[in-house]
Formats: C-alpha cells, structure tokens, sequence
C-alpha cells in the first residue's frame, strides 16, 4: 500500500518484484515444455522415418535379391538406402552356398583373363633379364604390374634408377608413390609369380599363384568397396561453397588399373551420377549399369567441379612432411642400396680377376710340371742312378711328399758335383724348375692352394732324418 503521500512502499516493491519473478519462471517452464514437447514429437518423427526407412530397405534387398537370383546386374543406387540394401543383399547372397559359387566363378574367370593379359609381358620380361637387357625389360615389368590384379604397380624412374613401387590410395585417389624398388627386386617378384606356372591335365597353361594372389586381392577390393558404403568414418567430406557432400571410395573390379574412384552422396543421402557422355560441366543423374558405368567421379573431377576435402589445407601439410620423411629414409636407403651394390659389384670383380689369376697360375704350373718330368727323365736316362733313385725321379712333382721330394734333390745334387757338363746342366735346369714350380704353387696369390709344402707323407713314412725335418732350401740347392 502507498505511504501518507502516495509513495510506493517497499513491500509493494518486493511484492512486484515477486510477481515478475513469478512470471519469468512460468515463461521458462512454459519454454521448456514446449522444448520437451517439441523434441519428443521429434523423435516420434524419426522414429517413423527410422521404421520408414528400414521397410524402403527390406523392400529393396528383397527385389535386388531376386535380380541377382537370375543374374542380373544392380542398377547404381540413387540414394544412401539403395546402397544399404545392396551391401546387405549381395553380403547375404556371397554366404549362400549357390551365391558363393558364382562368385568364385566369376572371380576365377576374371583372374584367368588378368593372367592372359599378363604373362607375355612377364615373359618377354623374363627373357630380357635373362640375356642382361635390363634396360629392354623395364617397360614390360611396367606393363605385367599393370595387369596383376593387386593393389600396387611398378613405375621406372630413371633419375634414381630404381622402379618405384606405387600404390593405390582411397584418401587421394591416386597411385601414390609408396617406396623405391631395386632391379633386382622387381626381377625376383616376377620370378616368383612365373615359377608357380604349371600345365595342367587338359594342358592349359595356369598359374596357382597367381590366381590365389589375384583371387585374394579382388575379394578385398570387393569386400573393401562395401565396407566404404556401410562405414560413415571411411567417407570423405568434400565441400562446394557451403553444401557438403561425401565421397565414398570404390575400387574398379573391372579395371585394376584404374586409380580409386567415389560415389558422391549429399547430407540427405542422395546419390549423383557421373555421366562423362552428358557432363558438359554438369552432374548427371542418368542412372546406368554397371557393366557400362559406374557412375562414379574420379578426385580430380571432383576437385574440378569445386568439391574438395574439408581438410586438404592440413593434409598437404602432412603430405609434404611426409614427403620430407620419404625424401629423406629413400636417399639414406638409395645410398646403402648403392654401397651394397658396389660391394657386390667389387667382390664380383675381385672374384673374376682372382680366377683369371689361377687359371694362368694353373697353366704355369702344369707347364712347369711337365718340364719338370721331361728334365727328370733325361737324368734317369743319361746319369748312374740306382733303381730306387730312378724310381724316385720318376714321381710327378705334384704326388711327391716332402720326403719324396727331398730324396729327389738330393740325388740330384750328386750330379752338380760330377764331372760331366751335360748332367750337370740338366741338374741345375730340374733343381730351378723345381723352385720355380713351388713358388708357383705356393704362392700367396694362388688362391686354389691347399697345403703350404709338397703333399703329405705316405702314412707311416718317415719325413725326417735324424730328426731333422727335409726341406730344400732354394737359396742353398740342397734339402736340409
């Protein structure tokens, strides 16, 4: 109530106040039950849409079952719930045991035509390698890794003179440059997939390894592919202005060469085709068939038309770090590459110059061995020797023990001291023949050597006298 003078008192204020405060919460009350309300007739609604859409699914697997029954192809998916319902339906399919038999047939089938593609260029590339035509084999390694249905390929890069072992990248789109691949390598993984070729009962030419090789790398590209479809955290947010839209990554099965490709899908779950006939700057969404195309966008069709990775600003950093990192490990492994190399390459020469080396070393001393022989037989023929000193001289240098030896030079040496001039020559000319024979064989840089004197002693024979074990001694002529 007002005062004596009209004034408003302050219970009349607190009581407006409290009034007011009243009405602030009935307003928030009010607020968040419609909120409440709204939010509940909400869920209602995707409840039903949910329902509604699992139904629009049910339906479609069930006619894209029956298309695949009586083998018919699947028409591309317009929308995200024809793509659900074709990875449902040809996942149940492949786990029956008639789906699963026509789909090893027509994987089968297609790998044998990879394999007819393939194999002459491996072997034509085979051949070149065999005869050292590195050069004229590097082109057909190229081609055959094109034609292996696998994951990666072989690209020749002649400033470093390795091939570059490429691989196919769902993030980019593209053959991205995964390691550097030596000759030698390369060379040996042809091998090994050519030395599984067989011929078989009917006599075609097959290969296992390369069908179980081919055959396990198209069920992962198939498997793969619809995996990407059922799995939001593998599409790839691709914006144009504001609109986003998702690129979903898929590998051809039909051409292995080909880089990966995307379904473009927007936030609603609707599907726009590729149509390169129609394109003319536009997306198409003529639908086609699979057998003719896909429909599909490459990443430069898509960056072309505007559309690019929510993240590619930070990506192209990382890309050229990891590029750096890439840089760096390949120069640091091209260097070993190229030290392990030279290596090899000096202990091949190193062999190749040894062997040359012995093969004349060997010559030498068979010549030096015969002459030894032909010089011995004269003195047995012109000089007095005893059956026993004949016979001894009569040894080839080569079987005579250190013993043997010995005894030889020593009756030799009886015939430096006689008086005729004609076995004293011979002598002189057998004891140089024989030093030069056993520097020759002995000698450090004949690396067939064995033994470092003349054969060993006959077992039980003696190899000393008085104790003393004999050798000849070059500098002296006589065995002490």
């Amino acid at each position: 109530m007002p005062d004596k003078w009209g004034r408003p008192t302050f219970k009349d204020g607190a009581d407006i106040a409290t009034q007011g405060m009243g009405l602030m919460n009935q307003m928030k009350r009010n607020d968040i039950y419609n909120a409440e309300l709204q939010d509940r007739n909400l869920r209602m609604q995707d409840r039903a849409k949910l329902r509604a859409d699992e139904e629009q699914v049910k339906n479609y697997t069930a006619e894209y079952s029956a298309m695949m029954k009586e083998g018919k192809e699947l028409p591309i998916p317009s929308n995200k719930l024809q793509m659900d319902a074709q990875t449902l339906t040809v996942h149940g399919f492949a786990a029956t045991e008639d789906g699963n038999a026509m789909l090893r047939t027509a994987q089968g089938a297609a790998v044998d035509r990879s394999y007819k593609k393939f194999r002459p260029y491996a072997v034509d590339a085979m051949a070149k390698v065999q005869s050292g035509d590195y050069a004229g084999a590097r082109p057909l390694i190229e081609a055959a890794s094109k034609e292996a249905p696998l994951p990666y390929q072989y690209k020749w890069d002649e400033g470093s003179g390795f091939y570059i072992e490429q691989f196919r990248s769902d993030k980019s789109g593209k053959w991205e440059d995964n390691r550097h691949v030596t000759e030698e390598e390369a060379t040996q993984a042809l091998s090994q997939i050519m030395q599984g070729e067989q011929v078989s009962d009917s006599g075609r030419i097959v290969n296992p390894y390369f069908y179980k090789q081919g055959f396990e790398s198209r069920e992962a590209s198939r498997q793969g592919n619809f995996e990407a479809r059922n799995d939001p955290k593998k599409w790839i947010p691709v914006k144009k202005g504001n609109e986003t839209f998702y690129a979903i990554p898929q590998n051809s099965l039909a051409d292995h060469k080909k880089a990966t490709e995307y379904i473009l899908m927007d936030e609603k779950g609707n599907i726009t085709h590729n149509n390169p006939s129609e394109f003319n700057g536009k997306f198409s969404s003529t639908p086609k068939r699979q057998g003719q195309n896909l429909g599909l966008f490459s990443m430069e069709e898509l960056n072309a038309k505007g559309l690019m990775p929510e993240n590619l600003d930070r990506e192209g950093k990382q890309a050229a770090i990891a590029h750096t990192k890439q840089t760096t490990a390949t120069s640091k492994q091209n260097m070993i590459a190229s030290k392990d190399a030279q290596v090899r390459e000096d202990a091949k020469v190193k062999r190749e110059v040894q062997s040359k080396r012995d093969e004349s070393n060997q010559k030498e001393i068979t010549g030096l061995e015969n002459s030894i022989k032909f010089v011995a037989s004269q003195i047995a023929s012109k000089a007095q020797l005893s059956p026993l000193e004949k016979r001894m001289l009569g040894i080839k240098v080569d079987k005579m023990t250190d013993e043997d030896l010995g005894n030889a030079i020593q009756t030799v040496n009886k015939l430096l001291k006689g008086k005729e001039p004609e076995q004293r020559r011979l002598a002189s000319n057998y004891l140089k023949l024989v030093d030069d024979w056993r520097k020759k064989r002995f000698s450090p840089n004949n690396s067939r050597q064995t033994f470092s004197g003349g054969l060993p002693a006959a077992k039980g024979s003696p190899q000393t006298a008085g104790g003393k074990r004999l050798r000849y001694n070059p500098t002296t002529g006589r065995v002490e």
